[in-house]
């Protein structure tokens, strides 16, 4: 079971077997037994990874998507407004909150599969921009999951970076008009 807020460099479970796994993986009470371990920058190629993950054994026909998945607790979703993401990614990412898509980045419009493809290649600088997104609280009381779907530019890319940080913001306060006495004289 991960911590939520999630840190930059954080700890997750990811699938880089190479296997089409469909739409369930990224639901509550999915059975993930079996997946890695690692801490972001998850990928290949450019040497700052923190974990490695593997793209099969044809460098010129590499996986087009991996599966990512942290698992966390929350006790109390009335003191958490807004879900803030900052992602790093190469080349691009859908995010799931407990099986709901939230938001995606350099993706194309319309069904996700595993074959999909980003949107197009991410290079030099741009492969070290964090994007913001501020979304919707859709965590629950209990356990939760935010679930992430990294996708290649294409087949022969040299490299992948993943890496992720979560926070959130307070609720809005109510406004309460309360009477107010008047001075008497």
């Amino acid at each position: 079971m991960g911590t939520f807020p999630i840190a930059s460099g954080g700890l997750c479970k990811y699938n880089d077997t190479g296997v089409d796994l469909s739409t369930d993986w990224k639901n509550n009470g999915y059975d993930d037994a079996e997946w890695a371990f690692g801490n972001a920058i998850l990928g290949y190629g450019d040497g700052i990874e923190s974990t490695t993950l593997d793209y099969g054994t044809d460098a010129d026909n590499k996986y087009p998507t991996y599966y990512l998945r942290h698992i966390f607790n929350v006790e109390d979703i009335t003191q958490i407004g807004s879900l803030v993401f900052n992602t790093m990614k190469d080349d691009g990412v859908v995010v799931y909150v407990n099986g709901v898509e939230v938001f995606r980045d350099n993706i194309p419009d319309g069904e996700i599969t595993y074959n999909t493809y980003a949107s197009s290649a991410i290079g030099g600088a741009d492969e070290e921009t964090w994007v913001e997104v501020v979304t919707e609280n859709l965590l629950q009381n209990g356990e939760n999951v935010i679930a992430v779907e990294l996708h290649q530019g294409s087949a022969s890319s040299s490299d992948l970076r993943f890496d992720m940080e979560v926070t959130y913001t307070l609720p809005a306060l109510e406004v309460t008009n309360y009477p107010v006495a008047k001075d008497e004289e």
